[in-house]
């Protein structure tokens, strides 16, 4: 299991460089959707702002996610559970991933879109999946 657990882990990422890639390569070419999957297209879109388009200065956001991911980095150490670690690394490679997009590109690189204003990238869901899987390794303990 803790095979599986780290080779997603190392998928995920991949996968989410990949689509970035590809979609920036699209998005120099054209602009607006590339393909439709029911409610979920494949749009790339470059998000120069937070989650659900806050607004805050580049430098703000480069400071704000260097800070919480050196957080969560001294958090992973100190942690015991292996599945704890794993979900804590969902959610740090997903911010790195997303990180290397703001430095690279002034923006993060969005490429799913669910109707016509939620974009998101593999990154976003690895960081809310690992918080949630946080979340439920906690309260198994509890």
């Amino acid at each position: 299991m803790h095979r599986i657990l780290l080779l997603a882990l190392v998928s995920f990422f991949a996968l989410d460089r990949l689509l970035k890639y590809i979609a920036f390569q699209q998005s120099l070419l054209s602009s607006g959707e590339i393909a439709r999957f029911s409610i979920l297209s494949f749009t790339p879109f470059l998000n120069n702002r937070l989650a659900f388009s806050l607004p805050f200065p580049f430098l703000v956001i480069i400071i704000l996610s260097l800070s919480i991911i050196a957080l969560l980095l001294a958090y992973l150490f100190k942690l015991d559970s292996f599945l704890q670690r794993i979900a804590i690394s969902f959610v740090i490679l997903g911010a790195l991933s997303n990180l290397f997009d703001r430095i690279a590109y002034h923006a993060v690189i969005d490429y799913f879109s669910i109707l016509p204003r939620g974009f998101f990238n593999i990154a976003d869901l690895m960081i809310g999946g690992g918080m949630i899987g946080l979340l439920f390794t906690n309260s198994k303990k509890a």
